[in-house]
C-alpha cells in the first residue's frame, strides 16, 4: 500500500496516460534521416509488451499508406498536419479488463507535422478507484519511456486524473504518482527527477518533472495533471487544449534538441581546432626558419583545408541551430498564449513561460558564446591557408624556373660542344686538303718506296700516321680556341635574350 500525506491513500478516478513522441523526419541537408521510420517499429515493440494488437501492426499500416497520404488537415492556429493512417486518422482501442490489469480504451494517432513525425498513444482507464499499485503495473519494463520509444527529438508522458480529495493535490502526492509510473523503468529512482515547475491548467494542478539528461533521446519528461473537480475533467474531455499543448511540446522538444545538437557540434569544432592549431603554430615558425621542404607545405595544404572545411561546417550548423531555437521560441510563445486564452482564470502557466525566459534564453546565450569562440579560428585558418597556398605556388614557380634554367644551360652546353666539334673537324679537313699528295695515295706508288726508306719515318705508313696526327692536333687546337670564343658569344647572346624577354614582360 502506498501512503501519502496524513497517511491517506491516493484516490485516482478514471486516470489517463498519453504518450507524445516526436521523431525528426526531415533535416536541413537531407530529405529523410535513415532512422526516421524506426519510431513505428519501436512502438510496435511497445505494443507487444502492452499486448495491444493495433500498435503491433502500426509499421505495416503506415507503410501501406505511405504512397497515398490523406489530404492535409488545417487545425487551430493554421497548423497543417498530414495524417498517416489509411482510413480513420485515429486507431481506436478498446480492451477489457483481465485478472491482472483493468480494461482501457484509447487511441493511436500518428501524424506528420512539418519536418517531424508525431505520435499520440492514449490509454484511458474507467475505474473510479485506481490504486498506485495498479498504476505501477500498466507500464511494464518502463516501455512507455525513452528506453523503448527512442524518439530522436524526445517525448513527454502526460498523466491526467481526477482526485477524490482536493487536499491530495500536492507536490508530494504528485511525486508518489511519478514513482508509480517509473516503478518498472530502469531508472526508477524518483530522486533522479526534479520538479521543473508547477501551475494550473483548466483549473487542475499540473506538475512538470524531468531528468538532468542533456540528450533528448534519453531524457524522461513527465507531466502529472491532477483535476480537483468535474469541470476540469469536462474541459479536458472537450479537448480544446490538445493541439496548443502538442504544438507547445513540439516546439519545446525542437528547442532542446537544437541546443543539444549545437553543443555537440561545438565539441566537434573544438576537435577540428585542436588539429589545425598546431599546424598554424608550426607554420608561424616556418616563416622564420624555412629549412623545411616544399613537401611539408604541401602536406599542410592538404591537412588544414580538410579540417577547416569541417570546422566551418560545425560553425554553420551551430548558427543554424541558433536560428532554430529562435524560431521555435516564437512558436512556443504562440502556443502558450493559445493555452492561456482557453481559460484565463483557471490557468497558471508561468512555469511554462519560464522555459522561454530562462532555459531558451540560456540556450541562445550559450550558443552565441560558442559562435564567438569559434569565429576567431575561422578568421585565423583562412589566411593561413591562403599564405601556405601562395608559398606553395611561389616555391613551385621557383622550381620550375630553376628547371627551365638548367635545361637552357644543358642546351647551351650541347650547342657549344656541337660548335667545338664541328669547328675542329672543319679545320682538320681544310688542313688536310691543302696537301699536294696524300700519304694514302703514296702507299701504292712502289717506285717511291726507296725514297721513303731514306727518310727518318722509314715507310709510308708512318707518314700516314704522322699526317693524321698532325691534322688532328690542328683540329683540336682550333676547336679549343673556337670553344672559348663560342662560350663567351653564346653566354652574351643568352643574356641578351633574357633581357629582351624581361623587357617584353
Amino acid at each position: 500500500m502506498n501512503l501519502i500525506d496524513n497517511q491517506q491513500e491516493i484516490i485516482l478516478v478514471k486516470p489517463k496516460i498519453t504518450l507524445f513522441a516526436f521523431q525528426l523526419r526531415k533535416e536541413l541537408t537531407q530529405e529523410t534521416p535513415g532512422d526516421a521510420e524506426d519510431i513505428w517499429y519501436n512502438l510496435a515493440q511497445v505494443g507487444e509488451l502492452l499486448k495491444i494488437r493495433e500498435l503491433q501492426k502500426l509499421p505495416e499500416l503506415i507503410a501501406d499508406n505511405a504512397s497515398v497520404l490523406n489530404t492535409p488537415t488545417t487545425l487551430v492556429g493554421n497548423e497543417t498536419i498530414q495524417e498517416l493512417l489509411p482510413t480513420e486518422p485515429v486507431i481506436k482501442l478498446d480492451y477489457p479488463a483481465t485478472s491482472e490489469l483493468p480494461g482501457f480504451t484509447g487511441g493511436i494517432y500518428p501524424v506528420r507535422l512539418h519536418d517531424i513525425y508525431c505520435v499520440d498513444l492514449t490509454l484511458s482507464y474507467q475505474e473510479d478507484n485506481f490504486s498506485l499499485d495498479t498504476l505501477s503495473k500498466i507500464n511494464p519494463d518502463g516501455c512507455l519511456f525513452p528506453k523503448y520509444i527512442k524518439a530522436s527529438l524526445g517525448q513527454t508522458l502526460l498523466f491526467f486524473s481526477l482526485l477524490g480529495d482536493y487536499k491530495q493535490n500536492t507536490e508530494t502526492n504528485a511525486r508518489a504518482i511519478l514513482a508509480s509510473l517509473i516503478a518498472n523503468n530502469e531508472r526508477k529512482d524518483a530522486k533522479r527527477f526534479f520538479l521543473r515547475g508547477e501551475g494550473k491548467l483548466l483549473g487542475g494542478k499540473i506538475y512538470e518533472f524531468t531528468e538532468s539528461v542533456n540528450n533528448p533521446l534519453e531524457n524522461n519528461h513527465l507531466l502529472v495533471w491532477l483535476a480537483n473537480d468535474v469541470q476540469t475533467v469536462d474541459e479536458e474531455a472537450r479537448g480544446d487544449y490538445y493541439q496548443p499543448l502538442v504544438d507547445l511540446l513540439c516546439s519545446q522538444k525542437k528547442i532542446q534538441f537544437a541546443y543539444y545538437q549545437a553543443r555537440q557540434r561545438y565539441k566537434k569544432g573544438e576537435q577540428y581546432y585542436q588539429r589545425i592549431e598546431p599546424i598554424v603554430q608550426q607554420f608561424s615558425q616556418w616563416q622564420t626558419n624555412k629549412t623545411q621542404q616544399l613537401q611539408q607545405l604541401e602536406e599542410w595544404l592538404v591537412q588544414i583545408p580538410e579540417n577547416s572545411v569541417n570546422y566551418n561546417l560545425c560553425l554553420r550548423d551551430i548558427k543554424t541551430q541558433l536560428t532554430t531555437i529562435e524560431i521555435n521560441s516564437q512558436n512556443y510563445q504562440t502556443s502558450l498564449q493559445r493555452l492561456q486564452n482557453l481559460n484565463p482564470d483557471g490557468n497558471d502557466l508561468v512555469f511554462w513561460s519560464n522555459f522561454l525566459t530562462v532555459d531558451s534564453h540560456r540556450f541562445q546565450q550559450q550558443i552565441s558564446y560558442d559562435i564567438e569562440y569559434l569565429l576567431p579560428g575561422k578568421e585565423l585558418f583562412e589566411p593561413t591557408i591562403d599564405s601556405i597556398r601562395a608559398l606553395v605556388e611561389i616555391s613551385a614557380q621557383k622550381q620550375q624556373i630553376a628547371a627551365e634554367k638548367k635545361e637552357k644551360e644543358r642546351e647551351r652546353s650541347i650547342g657549344v660542344w656541337v660548335t667545338v666539334v664541328g669547328s675542329g673537324l672543319a679545320v682538320s679537313g681544310i688542313s688536310s686538303s691543302v696537301m699536294s699528295q696524300q700519304p694514302a695515295e703514296l702507299l701504292f706508288d712502289y717506285s717511291q718506296l726507296k725514297n721513303y726508306q731514306q727518310h727518318w719515318y722509314g715507310n709510308p705508313f708512318s707518314l700516314l700516321f704522322l699526317n693524321l696526327l698532325f691534322h688532328s692536333v690542328i683540329g683540336i687546337l682550333s676547336a679549343i680556341l673556337v670553344g672559348i670564343f663560342a662560350r663567351g658569344v653564346i653566354a652574351k647572346f643568352m643574356g641578351w635574350i633574357g633581357n629582351v624577354t624581361k623587357g617584353d614582360n
